[in-house]
């Protein structure tokens, strides 16, 4: 697998900000070096916002500098080991160019790149006033990097840290690199090394290998190298646990085409690639009138600055958890998962935990799971949903039914795998993509804003506070999705008319308790 890969002029572009962080560096000491994935991405010409420099002293003081001269912000990574990190901000970009500074480990530069990970990020720069620079390479990582492969630089890089067993899949698939044998065989030697290092480097190496594009090829990589059972041991357990009609694929399988399926509808929605097959080219033809806000939807961040395309992705992994602990299989063989979503919900909720995500990341993310079998009975080709059944499930989940639908789309396409029939598909598409439309286009229709509220129904009606003020506000709102209430007044009739009835059939239970009583 031979990769592109030329020597540039300059490691960084004119006119960016990472250009003149290099150049103000490079003037700031006699001997400063590039060093790791900023050099292998500029080689692979892919961008980048982490720049990883090198100095024989006083690295935090540089880190400072930097911060000083670009108006960004200083942090003191390591008092004791004198790292720094200079966080800046472009004009424009998206994200923060994030500049870590760190003394030579050991006596010289090579000794330092011995004692990184891979051979592809063991490659350094010793950096010129203009941007320019000589490219070192003691340990044979530009032949690597050019045959498509990811080398240890050592068995023993593992031990000195065992968050690098994570990083070598999320590499893989990033790059579209394959690991090298002798890695492989390091790799699950050492795979229970991993529980060595902390839950928020653990959570930070997933996170960004299967938040992202590729996360379905990593997955399987976690799996083939042993660590996916350490690791997401929930995953895990669905390796191998078979799962009856319509599902072509067993379970693990099957989650894998889901994450496989979501990437693919996220790089239509907003890597806006247009290479598509049939498949997708049904897909596009039903989305595309929104991709504008779909797009902006998915890019919007929850609390913990992680996007909801990644949770849409993190959501194609989990969403069958609850199948290991709930696998029936009834006397004629058919085999069932019930509440497999309520007990995946818990699952997710309690790794995520585990792995130091917020409460509401958390939270956020086993509401989906919880809710995920919902577009499935919305989309059912042999009924159209009721105006009040949309409401409903808009009520319980709120904007997070645009992420519940787009999955319920990829969750279809891994369903039937190669048994997928286009009719069928197109019309399954077109059922959901109805319903995106009801979200994005007529939500004050779908969810109404409320007509009355409990204080005026207390005072129209003579009501005393409690349980029944709420049951009323929920019934009026349902009566408004469907089209039955259009104002305030028709909106109190109904209310008094429930009451009433309400007050009719507890009248009716006492009369039959008392008789019931006296007859005993």
């Amino acid at each position: 697998m031979n990769k592109a890969v030329v020597i540039p002029d300059r490691w960084a572009d004119r006119d960016t900000l990472a250009y003149e962080v290099l150049s103000f560096a490079a003037s700031q000491r006699h001997h400063v070096w590039l060093v790791g994935g900023a050099v292998r991405d500029r080689l692979l010409r892919r961008k980048t916002n982490d720049l990883d420099l090198v100095v024989e002293k006083e690295a935090a003081a540089l880190a400072r500098s930097i911060a000083d001269r670009f108006n960004g912000a200083f942090y003191l990574l390591d008092a004791d080991r004198d790292y720094g990190r200079a966080l800046l901000h472009e004009a424009g970009g998206a994200r923060p160019l994030i500049v870590d500074v760190t003394p030579i480990q050991g006596q010289t530069l090579e000794e330092d790149l011995r004692h990184r990970d891979f051979t592809i990020n063991a490659l350094a720069v010793r950096l010129r006033f203009d941007g320019s620079g000589d490219l070192v390479d003691p340990l044979g990582g530009m032949d690597d990097l050019r045959q498509g492969v990811l080398r240890l630089v050592s068995n023993e890089a593992l031990q000195a840290d065992p968050i690098r067993l994570l990083r070598a899949p999320r590499l893989a698939g990033e790059l579209d690199f394959r690991i090298a044998p002798e890695t492989i065989r390091a790799i699950r030697e050492s795979a229970g090394l991993l529980a060595e290092a902390s839950a928020e480097r653990v959570r930070d190496e997933l996170w960004r290998m299967l938040g992202r594009p590729g996360c379905a090829r990593a997955i399987r990589v976690l799996e083939r190298l042993g660590l996916l059972a350490v690791a997401l041991p929930e995953a895990g357990a669905l390796v191998g646990l078979e799962q009856g009609p319509p599902h072509h694929w067993n379970v693990f399988e099957h989650t894998v085409q889901t994450m496989q399926a979501t990437d693919r509808l996220l790089a239509l929605l907003i890597g806006r690639d247009r290479t598509r097959d049939t498949v997708e080219a049904v897909m596009w033809e039903h989305l595309s009138p929104y991709e504008r806000p779909l797009r902006e939807h998915l890019l919007q961040t929850i609390r913990g600055g992680r996007n909801r395309a990644g949770w849409l992705r993190w959501l194609a992994l989990t969403h069958d958890w609850g199948k290991a602990v709930t696998r029936t299989e009834e006397e004629d063989g058919r085999v069932r998962f019930l509440r497999h979503d309520r007990e995946g919900s818990h699952l997710v909720w309690e790794r995520l935990i585990a792995l130091r995500f917020s409460r509401d990341e958390a939270r956020h993310l086993s509401r989906m799971v919880r809710y995920h079998m919902r577009p499935l009975f919305l989309t059912r080709k042999d009924r159209t949903p009721t105006p009040r059944a949309i409401y409903r499930f808009f009520r319980d989940v709120g904007d997070t039914g645009l992420e519940l639908l787009l999955l319920g789309i990829a969750d279809h396409r891994a369903t039937y795998g190669p048994e997928l029939h286009l009719e069928d598909w197109r019309d399954h598409v077109e059922r959901t993509v109805k319903l995106i439309g009801d979200w994005l286009d007529r939500r004050e229709q779908v969810v109404p804003p409320p007509l009355v509220d409990g204080d005026t129904l207390i005072e129209a009606l003579g009501l005393s506070p409690g349980p029944e003020i709420g049951q009323l506000l929920e019934a009026i709102r349902e009566a408004q999705a469907a089209g039955e209430v259009r104002d305030r007044e028709e909106a109190l009739a109904l209310a008094r008319r429930l009451h009433e009835e309400h007050q009719r059939q507890r009248a009716e239970g006492d009369a039959d308790s008392s008789s019931g009583g006296e007859g005993g």
